[in-house]
């Protein structure tokens, strides 16, 4: 090495210091330029997304509550996660509804409705922990898949009643649990076309006898009114006779089985429904706002409106034909309703058996838990547990919800009379209940 360079390699490594630190220097200069744009970005990305929530928020937000039947309520959402998070079929929870990115949903719900019977048959008093039959315990999974403006669905419910109310007697107050396939279909529904349904469900005319708009239809009273005691046995106050509550009582409401079934769109208000299954087994009805089974109602003035009536057979060679019709008017502002039923069997011989019910409801809003409901009904039936029967029952009902938990509390007293033609005099049964309908 010269001289020179010696020189010039000693002045570059006195130099180095100086020079890696002004090059460090405006690298994080840099760095840090380059992080303030970008933070500068997130925090406008950010003020878009809330404006953009805020937006689609105010959308959603319903413009009224309508009245429903049933009761619906939907679980606390959790947490959400971004769009932006989900990659091919990964399923994202929102509550007990999952998707995916190509729109299609699984759905889980149902409910538990315990209840217990205090019954007074004239013999004895005795109290029956049951499940209510009026609306019974089950769960149900919903997958839906969007095909344009067509939607393909599939539901699966299942009951599972344990000591169901409608078996419960005094000679067996502990029955099995009774575990059955209330739905197993498909569905296509278009709102241009209708609605197909293929599978085990509701037939056209299954709730056509039981429209109803008052909140305690929901778990405890409505026109099945045998439901939460039918086992229980009338008795002549010293022996049990071999007619049931359910042998007496009955709506005449269609039926679920294994059918297909077809909807038409709705022509405002109004739809018609047809369905033919295993058996033979046919049926045809129209509602006013049934809505495919939503019971949005009709909205006339202040009053909601909800009614349907149908014709069907059935497997019972004895009768001709089978009709059922109600219908229910809720004044909105007050909440008062009034609820009509009727149905009844035509015989090829014999007195035709029949069933007319009648309710008045009021459901109002007392506390910020939830609204509450109260009802008071009357049936006659006539011809059913046998000819020349006359069957007679009123009740008086009460319901509080629950809304944040999906809770029903109610209570119930209704008396059950029997008059027929043969011997012995029946005497009157009395049941008390008191339960709680869960809904997920």
């Amino acid at each position: 090495m010269t001289l020179r360079a010696a020189v010039a390699a000693c002045a570059l490594l006195a130099a180095a210091p100086a020079l890696a630190q002004q090059a460090s220097t405006a690298d994080i200069d840099r760095m840090m330029a380059v992080i303030e744009a970008q933070q500068k970005q997130i925090d406008a990305m950010r003020a878009e997304l809330n404006t953009l929530k805020s937006q689609r928020t105010a959308s959603a937000a319903p413009t009224h509550a309508a009245p429903v039947a049933v009761a619906a309520t939907t679980a606390p959402a959790a947490p959400s996660v971004d769009e932006d998070d989900r990659t091919g079929a990964q399923m994202v929870a929102e509550g007990f509804t999952w998707k995916d990115t190509s729109g299609r949903s699984l759905t889980l719900s149902g409910q538990i409705n315990p209840a217990f019977n205090v019954v007074d048959d004239g013999i004895s008093t005795d109290v029956f922990i049951v499940d209510n039959d009026t609306s019974g315990t089950r769960f149900r999974l919903d997958a839906d898949a969007p095909l344009g403006q067509t939607t393909l669905g599939a539901t699966l419910e299942i009951g599972a009643s344990p000591n169901n109310s409608y078996d419960v007697s005094q000679l067996a107050p502990q029955t099995d649990a009774d575990f059955n396939v209330r739905r197993a279909e498909v569905t296509f529904r278009d709102d241009r076309y209708g609605r197909l349904q293929l599978g085990k469900g509701s037939s056209a005319a299954d709730d056509t006898a039981e429209y109803d708009l008052s909140l305690v239809a929901g778990p405890i009273m409505y026109a099945g009114v045998a439901d939460i005691a039918g086992g229980i046995l009338f008795t002549d106050g010293t022996d049990y006779s071999g007619t049931t509550v359910g042998d007496a009582f009955f709506d005449f409401d269609g039926d679920r089985l294994a059918r297909i079934r077809y909807d038409t769109p709705m022509f405002g208000p109004l739809q018609g429904s047809a369905s033919y299954g295993q058996d033979d087994q046919w049926a045809a009805a129209v509602t006013l706002g049934g809505d495919y089974g939503d019971w949005s109602g009709w909205t006339v003035g202040d009053f909601t409106v909800l009614a349907a009536a149908s014709v069907y057979n059935t497997t019972d060679d004895t009768v001709d034909y089978a009709y059922a019709a109600s219908g229910s008017v809720l004044h909105d502002p007050t909440g008062l309703s009034l609820t009509l039923s009727t149905g009844g069997y035509h015989l090829a011989e014999g007195d035709d058996p029949s069933n007319v019910y009648a309710k008045l409801g009021w459901d109002t809003e007392f506390w910020p838990l939830g609204p509450t409901g109260f009802g008071v009904d009357y049936t006659q039936g006539d011809n059913i547990s046998s000819e020349g029967a006359d069957g007679t029952s009123y009740g008086l009902a009460a319901v509080q919800r629950i809304d944040r938990y999906g809770i029903d509390l109610y209570a119930q007293i209704r008396r059950y009379e029997l008059d027929q033609t043969s011997d012995p005099e029946l005497n009157n049964v009395t049941v008390g209940t008191f339960g709680t309908k869960f809904t997920f």
